[in-house]
This record gives C-alpha cells, structure tokens and sequence, in this order.
C-alpha cells in the first residue's frame, strides 16, 4: 500500500470521550492488497471513525485495545446459514425427531461459533424465526446480527415438504409445529403464509421454488410453485420493503424466478452464462 492510502496522523484531542482506540495492528480492509502496518483504528459510538497512525496522548478519557501484532479486519458476512440444521445425525429425520429446546441449543452455538469464526453478521436462508436474532439483540447470547427468513414456504411435494413417509394426515409434523417449514398451495395461501413469516420478524422470505437433494418428495429436476403463487410472496414482501429469496438450481427455473420480481437466487448451479448476466441486469 502506498503512503498515500494511510490516513493522516489526528491528534489525540479528536478522540471524543468514550470512544474506542485499537492500536498496535496490521488492518485489512478488503479492498487493498497488502495490510496497512502497524495502524490505530477509531471507533465512535460502535461506528469506525478513523483509520491513522498518529500517537495517542494523554486523554484518558477512552479506551484502548491492544492488538498485539494481530491482523484487524471488518466482519465477515454469511449471507446464506441455517442455524437450526446442525442436530447431530442431521438430516430431516433428526430434526423431526428432535425438541424445540435442541434445536434452540444448537442455534446458539452454531451463532456463538460463526461470531468466533469472524462472521458479524449472518442471513439465515430459512427455518429460524426472529427469537434467536432478538436475543442476541438484547445482549443476552453472544453471535452475529442475524436477518432471519422465517419458515420455509413450500408447496406439497416441494423441497420444504418434509414429513416423512407415515405422516400423511392433515397434522401438522414437528417441523410445522416449530415453525420450520411451511406448506401452502394456491396463492391464497402463500400470501397467508408470507404474512404470517413477516409477522414473527422475518427479514425476508424464503421460498422453495425447485427441487433439491436433501429431500425425498422433490426431483431436482422439478419446478415448483406457479407463477402466481411466486407473485403473491413477492407482493407480500415488497408490501413490507422487503424482499424474496428462493432455493433453486436449474437455469430455466432461475430464469422464471427473475423475470417474476425474486431479488435473491440460492444454489442456482447449473445457470448458464446467459442467465448469470441477467441477473447482474436485474
């Protein structure tokens, strides 16, 4: 990096009372290619001020964190985790067969574990609620931010319909009851459905849209919900400001879920070049 790109020295009297100093690191920032050395950075208000090497002096009047050497760096973002997948076993079985307190035990550490692992901030792409996110929030676990999707919407036989063989009655599964997944056919009902995902604070809405591998009812090949059905989330959510992301992988069904309003494609591996430049466009 060349002398330019270093912030000049500031002195220490524009260290307003309270702020935060980290000192005695290399800084990464993403953008340039060798680290800046041994840096100072200026938090104010939990926001990054400054970045400059100045000396500090005097003052008293905030705190300093020694880095030691250590390389600092922003938070990393994950924009696609399920913190409520990581039952041991795995598999939709072991989530069927497990307890909301489980589930909710291996939430928090799979949180605490992406904070420690560098991740500030985390979207959930499906099956948590905004609970986890709202404790966080109060200070009482220790994660990221997390920007929850709520249920899975998923037609019958798409790749959120994930009772198992002997359920086949009108109950609701564990799954359902937990707020995991959610079946809704006809556009009535995905919009009663995405209604409700904003209503237990979801961020945005995941939709399953095609099929996948991790389920037994859905052919990867398949495409699933109708267009209109598709529409109805996407009114619901932008009705909110918000929008719609969808699992899916073939190039055709990233295609039709573009061309209809959706703002987040998930997986999508087998678009063609075509398609991955319609949606730079889009």
């Amino acid at each position: 990096m060349c002398e330019d790109d270093v912030p000049l020295e500031i002195p220490s009297t524009d260290l307003p009372p309270g702020s935060t100093v980290f000192v005695n690191v290399d800084i990464f920032d993403g953008v340039h290619e060798t680290l800046v050395s041994d840096a100072k950075v200026l938090v104010v208000d939990d926001r990054i001020d400054k970045i400059f090497t100045g000396e500090l002096e005097g003052g008293g009047h905030h705190t300093v964190i020694d880095g030691g050497g250590r390389t600092l760096m922003p938070g990393l973002i994950d924009s696609h985790v399920h913190f409520n997948h990581t039952i041991p076993g795995g598999g939709v079985t072991a989530l069927e067969a497990t307890t909301w307190d489980e589930i909710g035990a291996t939430a928090v550490a799979g949180a605490y574990e992406h904070l420690m692992n560098g991740f500030t901030t985390a979207r959930d792409a499906g099956g948590l609620g905004s609970g986890l996110k709202r404790t966080i929030d109060r200070g009482q676990l220790v994660g990221p931010r997390i920007y929850p999707s709520g249920a899975y919407i998923s037609q019958t036989s798409g790749h959120g319909d994930l009772r198992l063989a002997s359920q086949t009655g009108p109950e609701l599964t564990n799954l359902e009851r937990l707020g995991i997944t959610r079946l809704a056919n006809g556009p009535d009902e995905v919009l009663a459905a995405s209604r409700e995902q904003l209503a237990r604070g979801a961020s945005q809405l995941k939709l399953m849209v095609g099929g996948g591998v991790s389920s037994e009812k859905d052919p990867l090949h398949s495409m699933q919900f109708t267009a209109e059905e598709i529409s109805a989330a996407i009114e619901a959510a932008e009705a909110w400001g918000t929008y719609v992301l969808v699992h899916v992988y073939h190039d055709a069904h990233v295609r039709r879920a573009i061309d209809l309003g959706v703002r987040s494609i998930e997986h999508g591996h087998f678009i063609t070049t075509e398609t991955a430049e319609l949606i730079k466009e889009a």
